[in-house]
């Protein structure tokens, strides 16, 4: 039975989710920035993924983002603090990640000034 149960997760949408989640972050750490935002946009764009995986997407293509140094970063973290059951850590980290952000654009300003 723990054969059939483990069979069944493996075509759950949440496995499904996590497998393309997870080839982001692979994609990530060998620099391959653009590839890592397509998989973390496939699992934003898929309705019936869970919250917590949906949540950990936007956050993590920011990183990417901010790797291409592509300004769009500070959508997503909005799209984290509006999801309604992301986990708690990860609004906290996008809260955080908004200030960091807000302030060197503040700082580049006034470097431009």
């Amino acid at each position: 039975m723990k054969q059939f149960d483990w069979i069944v997760g493996c075509f759950s949408t949440r496995q499904k989710s996590l497998r393309v989640y997870n080839r982001g972050i692979s994609q990530a750490r060998q620099g391959k920035h653009d590839v890592t935002i397509q998989h973390y946009a496939t699992v934003i764009g898929n309705s019936a993924v869970p919250e917590d995986v949906k949540a950990m997407s936007p956050f993590n293509r920011t990183l990417a983002y901010a790797n291409v140094d592509d300004s769009r970063g500070a959508t997503d973290l909005n799209m984290v603090l509006k999801m309604r059951d992301a986990p708690p850590h990860m609004k906290t980290g996008a809260t955080r990640k908004l200030a960091r952000m807000q302030q060197r654009a503040e700082r580049r300003s006034r470097s431009h000034d």
